[in-house]
């Protein structure tokens, strides 16, 4: 195999990976959204029926979909190569979900 050929090869898996990293980063945003969306809904819900359950329920929807926004958004940013910014967002992430 010559090196043209294998430069074509490798341009194609990097093309390949920056596809996947962006489906997968735009997904957890979107997710994110929508579940953390849903928890409101379900803590109004709780609140107006006087349920805690349904309270704390929809409170950590809202904490798991705003964990799953950051780490969408951490995905991002290190696809675009700003590793600073991605372990920021990364650390934001996990210290909602704690």
């Amino acid at each position: 195999m010559n090196l043209k050929k294998l430069g074509k090869k490798f341009h194609k898996v990097r093309k390949l990976g920056n596809r996947m990293a962006k489906s997968a980063a735009l997904g957890l945003r979107k997710g994110g959204g929508v579940v953390s969306a849903g928890g409101q809904v379900l803590a109004v819900a709780g609140m107006a029926t006087g349920q805690p359950e349904l309270i704390a329920a929809g409170e950590g929807a809202v904490a798991a979909g705003e964990g799953a926004k950051l780490a969408g958004s951490a995905l991002e940013k290190g696809r675009k190569g700003d590793l600073i910014g991605a372990i920021h967002k990364g650390k934001k992430a996990q210290e909602t979900l704690n």
